[in-house]
């Protein structure tokens, strides 16, 4: 398995991970996540691809079929009112294929994020995790992750 930026090329394939990730969401927090359709997912994948500020990488074979995505980019926090100043690699989104979940594939794209966020001098890497998704939950822990904060709601 090698891990290489996403190209133009990828966007159809990255859109079936992106559809996965949208209906997981959208099954759990209907009241937060709007539905998705495969033309707003592609917009939003041209988009992202096309912005300087982010890096898409895609873990794929040798004879590219993609398995996962990772979207990431990195964020300076600086003359915060509360926090240290900080260089952070922050992951967008990060994504699996149905069928290859659980064989790896997601580690391989954390490692290049942690490979890249060492490049960077980052002094680490960020993400956001919904409380409804516990398969990803346990998959950061594994790798590593720790909770570093909640948001917390009350539904009105």
């Amino acid at each position: 398995m090698v891990v290489r930026e996403a190209q133009d090329r990828d966007v159809d394939e990255i859109i079936d991970i992106y559809m996965q990730i949208s209906k997981l969401h959208e099954n759990n927090r209907s009241d937060v996540f709007k539905t998705k359709d495969i033309q707003k997912n592609r917009n939003e994948i041209l988009e992202i691809l096309e912005d300087e500020k982010f890096n898409v990488y895609v873990a794929t074979d040798e004879k590219e079929i993609i398995y996962g995505i990772i979207i990431i980019n990195i964020k300076n926090v600086k003359e915060h009112r509360n926090l240290n100043d900080a260089k952070i690699l922050w992951v967008e989104d990060i994504g699996v294929k149905e069928e290859y979940r659980r064989k790896g594939v997601g580690k391989v794209l954390i490692d290049k994020a942690k490979e890249i966020a060492k490049y960077e001098n980052c002094s680490r890497i960020e993400l956001n995790c919904w409380e409804f998704n516990k398969n990803a939950i346990e998959f950061y822990n594994k790798v590593g992750m720790k909770t570093q904060r909640r948001i917390m709601e009350i539904v009105l």
